[in-house]
């Protein structure tokens, strides 16, 4: 049987929050993050645009990510969160279309054609 697709809670919603309050707490203000539900997954993922990804690397920003959960007993798993750089077209393509401000926002979104690309079903907390 195959599983059914992940419905969007309010719970998801806060827990989202709180890691990016944890997060802008401790200086790490990433201006793009949002729960997305890609259509070939069943469940939310919770997408974070990180400036200079790249040089940085995913394993560092993922440990903090992490280690930021576990201090504060998030219930949001490590495997729910994907990181982009903020330079990859996905995240330069929402922020020529969207722009809610450095704070924690909450804008839902249907699936909308942005600049030729698809944005599937969203929940926007930041794009700056």
């Amino acid at each position: 049987m195959e599983k059914e697709k992940e419905e969007f809670t309010d719970s998801l919603y806060q827990e989202g929050k709180r890691i990016i309050e944890c997060l802008d707490k401790e200086g790490f203000n990433y201006p793009v993050v949002l729960w997305i539900n890609f259509p070939d997954k069943k469940e939310w993922t919770l997408l974070f645009g990180i400036p200079g990804l790249k040089i940085i690397g995913i394993n560092d920003i993922l440990g903090n990510i992490k280690r930021i959960i576990r201090e504060n007993s998030i219930t949001i798993t490590a495997d729910k969160i994907s990181l982009i750089d903020s330079k990859d077209k996905f995240c330069i393509n929402l922020k020529s279309t969207i722009k809610t401000g450095s704070g924690i926002g909450s804008l839902k979104m249907s699936p909308v054609q942005i600049n030729g690309m698809t944005l599937p079903e969203s929940v926007i907390y930041r794009v700056s």
